[in-house]
């Protein structure tokens, strides 16, 4: 699966059961890469995307257990560690910041198993410089 995260420069996600910050040119850029894949979310997640843009999503509560090989997952308030066996790539969006975090990224990208593919940079609607990093298993390249 394509496991999709955003992050602080620390790899925080949430502070206080909450995400740390969201940006509408993010759900944007994921809507237009997934084409009409699919993308699977919980609840919560769910909740950031206006209901047009909810075609292609899947709102599942257990998103990674529902998953298949060549679906999209993004997450914000769950744990991705104990599925890092079925993840072959990972898409992080990465704020330019560092927002106080409680809940931080469990899967550590710079191991050998990953390797980063794709860097770009672009303007969000609420941050000025958003980092999208493409990772792929080493194993799946």
């Amino acid at each position: 699966m394509k496991l999709i995260v955003c992050l602080d420069e620390v790899g925080g996600m949430l502070f206080n059961k909450r995400r740390q910050s969201s940006d509408r040119m993010i759900r944007e850029d994921i809507l237009k890469m997934i084409g009409n894949q699919k993308l699977f979310v919980n609840y919560y997640t769910a909740k950031q995307f206006l209901e047009a843009e909810q075609e292609y999503i899947i709102i599942e509560e257990e998103c990674l257990q529902k998953a298949e090989c060549d679906d999209y997952v993004f997450i914000e308030n769950i744990s991705a560690n104990s599925f890092s066996s079925d993840i072959d790539q990972v898409i992080v969006y990465r704020w330019e910041r560092k927002y106080p975090a409680d809940v931080f990224f469990d899967i550590d990208l710079q191991t050998s198993d990953w390797e980063l593919v794709s860097l770009e940079e672009f303007v969000g609607y609420s941050h000025e410089c958003i980092k999208k990093e493409i990772y792929k298993k080493i194993s799946a390249l």
